[in-house]
């Protein structure tokens, strides 16, 4: 597939938040796991790995990306003005290895650093892995930007995440700290972190 010209200019003039290069390279893997339409692409960097979708989707675009219709439907959508097939499946359908891999997670977490007490979920979803952490005995906190998760991991769970920004936290210490399929969406990772 050959890169258009915007692409072009985004591997040419696009320098890694993390290391600084700007040698990028075309994800079609990740491109085709997402069902990325033809407008958007995922580049990663030659040097550090770091993935970047491209063209970046605004505030409003990803809320619109992560409503209910992204957590409940497996069918195709429309979504930034083009049809998007849904090769993976709803959501739902995958609760159950989510669990499991989350489970294992904090297995390996705890016995990685057995004193940990105070955990984040940055991008908590439905609140799946804040309850895990809970049952392990943490206290746990998610922090989920979309209305629909935050009303279901009440609902599920009992649990109440942060509805706010990440910089929303500042002051807050937390011993361990989890995202999962969150990183991509920080414009700019350092200072997020």
């Amino acid at each position: 597939m050959n890169d258009s010209i915007s692409n072009s200019k985004f591997k040419s003039n696009t320098f890694c938040p993390i290391c600084g290069s700007n040698n990028w390279q075309r994800n079609l893997l990740s491109e085709k796991i997402l069902s990325l339409n033809s407008s958007f692409n995922i580049f990663r960097c030659c040097k550090c790995k770091l993935s970047k979708l491209h063209p970046y989707p605004s505030d409003e675009e990803f809320k619109h990306l992560y409503n209910e219709e992204y957590f409940t439907s497996g069918e195709d959508r429309v979504l930034f003005g083009q049809k998007v097939e849904r090769n993976i499946g709803c959501y739902e359908i995958v609760k159950d290895d989510r669990k499991e891999k989350f489970q294992n997670t904090i297995k390996k977490l705890k016995k990685i650093f057995p004193n940990s007490r105070k955990f984040l979920d940055i991008g908590a979803a439905e609140g799946d892995m804040t309850n895990i952490a809970m049952q392990f005995n943490l206290d746990a906190q998610g922090l989920e930007l979309s209305d629909y998760c935050r009303n279901k991991a009440l609902e599920k769970y009992n649990i109440k995440l942060i509805g706010d920004e990440l910089n929303s936290l500042k002051g807050d210490n937390y011993d361990l700290i989890h995202l999962n399929h969150v990183f991509e969406h920080f414009v700019k990772p350092r200072r997020e972190l």
